[in-house]
């Protein structure tokens, strides 16, 4: 049953924050729409916590695609530190490497966003 509850979890957390974002997107704009951002990094630290590692090296950049969409440069970059984090302590990743992939999101964010956010873009680099 907790493993059911897990993988829920793991799969409609961030639908349902993407979700709730776009339906409230004019009362949160009142309120500077800081809680995105909150629940987004809430949102990876669950996924780190939850230990599930075959479902959340599928989903885990899902928070970070959707603060790249919303434009949070800020939230990006923490978000891409403790996924970062998660890669190099819980798979042995090589440091190197998973820093180069996530600055190179950032890079690749970057030279995009002066341009049209081009969404389908956008996944494709993701996937």
């Amino acid at each position: 049953m907790i493993v059911l509850l897990t993988n829920i979890s793991i799969i409609f957390i961030p639908i349902f924050i993407y979700l709730l974002s776009i339906s409230y997107n004019n009362y949160l704009n009142k309120y500077n729409n800081n809680y995105l951002s909150i629940l987004l990094i809430i949102q990876v630290l669950l996924f780190v916590l939850l230990k599930d590692y075959t479902k959340s090296i599928v989903l885990i950049n899902i928070p970070l695609l959707i603060s790249y969409l919303k434009r949070k440069e800020l939230t990006s970059i923490i978000l891409s530190i403790i996924i970062g984090f998660y890669y190099v302590l819980f798979f042995k990743y090589n440091i190197y490497f998973i820093f180069f992939e996530y600055v190179l999101y950032y890079v690749i964010y970057i030279i995009f966003s002066n341009k049209s956010l081009n969404i389908r873009l956008l996944l494709y680099i993701f996937i």
